[in-house]
């Protein structure tokens, strides 16, 4: 009898489990959750799809579950997240060339990774030592994604930052930002950039850069998509990350990343169904495949913004980021997390990493801020506040 029991293990169903559940196990499932019991549950939670965590009807609701191995895809995403609780990952023996095959390069982002790649400060650094970030951001009623993403750029630790703004708008970043500076350019009618903006003095700045950002806040229109194009041309040769608006620049043009040598595209789902022009539900049905594949053939890094954030490289490695909350679901925080990413592709890391450490400690941030404050109440601004109390546990100083 269920309900005189302490504790549930759960082990109806397995990992291979598929579609919606039949009877007695549906009714043995809704007794389980209606119990009020612990329970753990073995490998996956009965109900959840192990490819990809969708439940048809009903999932047994688990406090932990054990899974063995190594990470299935279901417990990873929602809904089935949903229902797994406190994860472990248990050994049971695989041989290491079993192992190796069975994991598909899925991984869940640690801690101890993050502080592994996060390379140290040498003692005798200097500004231009610590990365020049250029950044093309911002239109009218978008100054703000401008401030955010220079802003976190410099909290993460980047030596310099500038903020290339359509010349109206220039006098509202003087007063947003302090620390980064500002290089006003040539505008369209609308106050965009345009092909203008990239004149001799914007160009050997982007030489000049270590890293180029553009999107966030620029508006999407035609004077911007002909910007884009002849800024791509410019950095084929730079370390690039695209955001935002400057994202939508690739539907019915995606054989322009081809071109870009070294890029991290960071969409959420709805600008990535945009570019891709498939419907948000049938990307969720295949999030890892579809992701997986279009980092492969683009040869880019694809940061995959969500509930969890999944990234991808051109190897084929998946990793699920294990940091975040849903206050992240606010204005601006796309933004904040384009800013950081770039501040370490200029402090010298490699791309994988720079995105890997960019998500893992925005998210990370973000989970700090909750454990004083509401969920709700957060914005983008506090995670700015908080990267450097959060960096000041990963970060180690060369002297």
């Amino acid at each position: 009898d269920i309900s005189e029991s302490d504790l549930i293990i759960d082990a109806i169903f397995g990992t291979g489990f598929r579609g919606g559940m039949k009877e007695p196990q549906l009714s043995i499932v809704k007794i389980i959750n209606d119990s009020g019991r612990p329970v753990i549950s073995v490998d996956i939670p009965s109900g959840v799809n192990g490819d990809t965590g969708e439940i048809v009807d009903v999932a047994v609701k688990s406090e932990a579950t054990v899974t063995m191995g190594f990470l299935k895809r279901g417990l990873l995403l929602y809904p089935g997240k949903k229902h797994v609780g406190e994860l472990t990952v248990v050994d049971i023996g695989y041989p290491e060339e079993a192992f190796e095959i069975l994991r598909e390069k899925i991984y869940l982002l640690h801690d101890y990774e993050v502080r592994d790649i996060i390379p140290p400060i040498s003692g005798d650094t200097y500004k231009h030592r610590q990365g020049k970030v250029l950044v093309f951001a911002g239109s009218v009623g978008m100054t703000g994604a401008a401030a955010l993403v220079c802003s976190a750029a410099m909290r993460t630790g980047a030596g310099l930052v500038v903020n290339a703004i359509p010349r109206s708008l220039n006098d509202i970043m003087e007063v947003k930002l302090t620390e980064a500076l500002t290089l006003p350019v040539e505008e369209s009618a609308n106050r965009t950039f345009c092909v203008e903006s990239l004149d001799e003095r914007v160009i050997e700045k982007i030489e000049w850069s270590d890293v180029v950002v553009f999107g966030p806040g620029v508006s999407f229109s035609q004077s911007v998509v002909e910007f884009a194009i002849k800024l791509f041309e410019k950095c084929r040769n730079k370390l690039i990350v695209i955001d935002a608006d400057g994202l939508k620049v690739f539907r019915n043009r995606l054989d322009l990343l081809k071109e870009l040598e070294s890029v991290i595209l960071t969409p959420h789902l709805g600008e990535f169904s945009f570019i891709v022009e498939k419907p948000i539900d049938e990307i969720r049905r295949s999030i890892i495949d579809t992701g997986r594949t279009f980092a492969k053939d683009f040869g880019c890094v694809l940061v995959l913004k969500g509930a969890p954030t999944i990234l991808f490289n051109c190897d084929g490695e998946v990793v699920f980021n294990s940091t975040g909350n849903p206050g992240l679901a606010t204005g601006g925080t796309g933004d904040v997390l384009t800013g950081m990413i770039s501040s370490f592709v200029a402090q010298g890391m490699d791309m994988w990493s720079a995105a890997k450490a960019g998500v893992f400690l925005h998210g990370y941030a973000a989970d700090k801020i909750v454990e004083n404050s509401s969920i709700r109440g957060l914005i983008a601004g506090d995670i700015i506040r908080v990267v450097p109390e959060v960096l000041k546990q990963f970060e180690k100083v060369d002297r």
